[in-house]
C-alpha cells in the first residue's frame, strides 16, 4: 500500500470563512503556519460557515485501488470554555454529494482531527480514481459564545488536508509473439 497527500490549492465551491495572514482562504490552510495564517469564523455571530478547496489531481497511477480518504483538519477556539463547533468537509463533485464529518470542539490549543473515509458515502462503493480527482476538501466553523455576555469566540483552521491510501495497479503486462524467422 502506498499513500498520497493533497493540500488545497486552489478555491473550491464555498469561501465563507474570513481569512488571516493570505488573501485566498485556500492559501491560509495549504500548510501548518498555525497562528501565521488561518481562516476564522464571524466574531459577530455563531453562524455556520463552510470553506471548500481544490487540490491537485492526485499522481495515483490508473488502474490503483483507493483503500480509503483520510481527512483533516487543524483547528482551535477562541476559549475553552464557550467553544466553536468545527466539521471537516468534502465534496465529491462527481456525484454532487457534500459530506459532513465530526462536531469537534477543541480548546484553545491546536488540534488536529481526522476522520478515515473507507468508501466514498455518494456511491456506498470504493472510491474511485475520478472521484478522489475530483474532490474538494475543507471546514466548517460555527463561533462559541457566552451567553450571559453576548461575547463571541471565533474558531481558527490553519490546516485542512487529505491523505488517499491506496494499492498500486499491476503493471501493464507485456506480451510478446514468438514468430519463427525461417517462417520469413
Amino acid at each position: 500500500m502506498a499513500t498520497e497527500t493533497l493540500v488545497p490549492t486552489g478555491a473550491g465551491d464555498s469561501t465563507q470563512l474570513v481569512p488571516i495572514g493570505e488573501t485566498a482562504n485556500w492559501q491560509c490552510t495549504d500548510d501548518d503556519n498555525a497562528d501565521t495564517s488561518y481562516v476564522r469564523s464571524s466574531t459577530t455571530d455563531t453562524n455556520t460557515y463552510i470553506d471548500l478547496y481544490d487540490i491537485d489531481t492526485t499522481t495515483i497511477p490508473a488502474g490503483s485501488t483507493i483503500n480509503s480518504v483520510t481527512f483533516y483538519i487543524k483547528c482551535k477556539s477562541g476559549s475553552n470554555t464557550y467553544v466553536a463547533d468545527f466539521y471537516i468537509k468534502f465534496k465529491d463533485t462527481v456525484n454532487a454529494y457534500v459530506g459532513t464529518i465530526g462536531n469537534f470542539q477543541p480548546g484553545t490549543t491546536y488540534t488536529l482531527y481526522n476522520s478515515v473515509v473507507n468508501t466514498n458515502p455518494a456511491t456506498s462503493a470504493a472510491w474511485t480514481l475520478a472521484e478522489v480527482n475530483a474532490l474538494q476538501i475543507g471546514v466548517s466553523i460555527a463561533s462559541g459564545i457566552r451567553e450571559s455576555t453576548q461575547v463571541i469566540y471565533a474558531g481558527r483552521c490553519t490546516y485542512c488536508y487529505c491523505v488517499i491510501d491506496y494499492t498500486e495497479g499491476a503493471a501493464g503486462v507485456q506480451r510478446f509473439t514468438l514468430i519463427n524467422l525461417e517462417d520469413y
